[in-house]
């Protein structure tokens, strides 16, 4: 199961929202093994976000936890598409997005070690 966490300080609209959602279940296939039937995403909007100590609209913070390594070809195409994504659906340029991937070896779902 990915995990997807989109921490904006931009006020976004349910639309906006419902546009991301989509967006991501569609593009998370970039990565090898991974579906929207199985993935988890968080948007959480109107956050006070500073950089270099001053208070910023319209920039974003993205978590994305994968259970297992993906290829680097697979990430960097998966952060390609979800830039454009975050672009397109809610106005914040990638000049103003940080992301980190995680990838994780061990993983709990359904009250199970994997």
């Amino acid at each position: 199961m990915p995990f997807i966490s989109v921490k904006t300080s931009s006020k976004l609209t349910l639309q906006q929202k419902q546009e991301l959602n989509r967006g991501i279940g569609q593009i998370i296939s970039i990565l090898p093994g991974k579906a929207e039937s199985n993935v988890m995403i968080e948007i959480s909007d109107g956050h006070t976000l500073c950089f270099a100590g001053q208070e910023r609209s319209g920039i974003a913070f993205v978590e994305l936890r994968l259970f297992r390594e993906s290829p680097t070809e697979a990430k960097e195409a998966f952060v390609e598409a979800f830039f454009k994504l975050l672009e397109e659906a809610a106005g914040i340029k990638p000049d103003d997005v940080y992301m980190n991937i995680m990838e994780f070896d061990h993983w709990v779902s359904r009250g199970k070690l994997k």
